[in-house]
């Protein structure tokens, strides 16, 4: 995983009162991000996007919503889920909801 991947879910954790954050999809080689329907152009397969949830937190808009106004202001991709949110280092600003 990228160096900035890890400081960026460090950040979380830290913002989230050092509560665990479980990645449940980090790095993906092409077989397995195929199998998961995951896109050609996936941030995963180089190492620079998480699906990450917060042991104890029950939304992701209000994370998702300070990340974009603290952290990932210009830049990065976040796609919020029900359950997990997805992070990447992208460089445009993308947002989107599963």
């Amino acid at each position: 995983m990228d160096a900035w991947l890890i400081w960026l879910l460090e950040v979380i954790r830290a913002h989230c009162g050092d509560k665990p954050v479980i990645i449940n999809s980090g790095y993906r080689c092409k077989k397995h991000n195929t199998e998961v329907g995951g896109t050609k152009e996936s941030q995963h397969l180089h190492g620079e996007a998480a699906d990450i949830r917060v042991q104890g937190l029950n939304e992701y808009e209000s994370l998702a919503k300070w990340l974009r106004e603290n952290i990932l202001t210009d830049w990065g991709g976040i796609g919020i889920g029900k359950n997990y949110i997805h992070i990447d280092l992208r460089e445009t600003k993308t947002t989107w909801r599963y």
